[in-house]
């Protein structure tokens, strides 16, 4: 190349200069690099098999140069189901040149949902029939679960109606517990029955011609599931009842407020005989020329006292003939009942 120019030296071809020219026309390489991965996370198992579902973590990837990215993509996709425990999942992030850039981020997957409890139903119970709780049923998603008894509480305090309470509660494996409560109300709502009822009567009146009526209670005679029976009467004892019928009325009444009742008629008569007060006079008679004397009419020298209506009679009846001496006479008072 002695004697040469530089210029003489380099000839470009035609072709060489359209390769220099195309090296010159290429896009400048892409150098976005990964400002922000995707965040650690936990995941709570809420798929049948105790999995967590995988959610689109693409959309928290940052880069420093967005417009260079084509692609960005995850693994194990969107919707996959992680087990229990620490999954790990990776990003990559595709530039328009092909090179790509990854990172990865921790998603644990935990069981955090409470077993449930099946099959308890509150109830009533028509004492005294023998109940007892419910079993309820546990299930869990993820573990086999523990069912204990919380408290059983009741306000039961010897009376045949009552609620009692019972509280359960299921545990599983991971510390999740739920708890569940069933009620019982023990009831009484059937009436005492009464398997003897006092009879209807007739009771005299006394002196000043009231009955004080008397106590019945004790002649009814009943029966009750719960017991606890009480009895009342009306009118009540130590009534005072005048001539006629009267309707005596019983009650009985069980602990649980449950009644059943019963009634008599009760006629107040008149069954005293008329009471003699005043006091006879003797008499003396004449006898007459047959040496007898006519018996008069004495009656109205009886006086009585009675609730009824009386008469007097007396035994010789008026106009009988006495012989001389003493004779006895005989006052009857009878009332309108005999």
């Amino acid at each position: 190349m002695q004697g040469n120019s530089l210029k003489g030296w380099f000839r470009p071809t035609k072709t060489v200069l359209a390769a220099v020219l195309a090296v010159f026309a290429m896009a400048p390489f892409a150098m976005a690099e990964i400002t922000h991965c995707a965040t650690n996370r936990i995941l709570s198992a809420t798929s049948p098999g105790c999995q967590g579902v995988l959610p689109d973590l693409t959309g928290e990837i940052e880069t420093d140069d967005p417009a260079a990215v084509v692609a960005i993509t995850q693994t194990p996709p969107a919707a996959t189901l992680l087990p229990l425990g620490t999954n790990e999942v990776q990003f990559t992030v595709t530039l328009i040149d092909q090179v790509t850039y990854t990172c990865s981020a921790l998603v644990i997957v935990e069981d955090t949902l409470a077993p449930e409890l099946t099959g308890l139903t509150n109830r009533t119970v028509e004492y005294p029939v023998a109940w007892e709780f419910d079993v309820p049923v546990a299930s869990d998603l993820c573990s086999t679960t523990t069912v204990s008894v919380v408290e059983t509480v009741t306000n039961a305090t010897g009376l045949v109606s009552y609620t009692a309470q019972r509280v359960w509660e299921a545990l599983d494996a991971a510390g999740n517990r739920t708890t569940a409560t069933q009620t019982v109300s023990v009831v009484d709502t059937v009436a005492p029955e009464i398997t003897h009822c006092p009879g209807n009567r007739v009771l005299g009146a006394g002196t000043n011609c009231l009955l004080v009526l008397p106590d019945l209670r004790g002649e009814l005679v009943a029966t009750d599931a719960g017991g606890g029976l009480s009895v009342s009467q009306s009118p009540a004892p130590g009534s005072e009842l005048g001539f006629g019928e009267h309707l005596v009325s019983f009650t009985v009444r069980d602990d649980a407020g449950n009644t059943a009742g019963c009634t008599l008629t009760l006629t107040v008569g008149d069954l005293s005989a008329p009471v003699i007060v005043g006091v006879l006079t003797n008499v003396t008679l004449n006898a007459g020329t047959n040496c007898a004397a006519v018996l008069p009419d004495l009656t109205a020298q009886v006086v009585a006292v009675d609730c009824s209506p009386y008469s007097v009679t007396q035994n010789p009846v008026a106009g009988v003939e006495l012989p001389l001496g003493t004779n006895l006479l005989t006052f009857t008072a009878t009332d309108t009942n005999g």
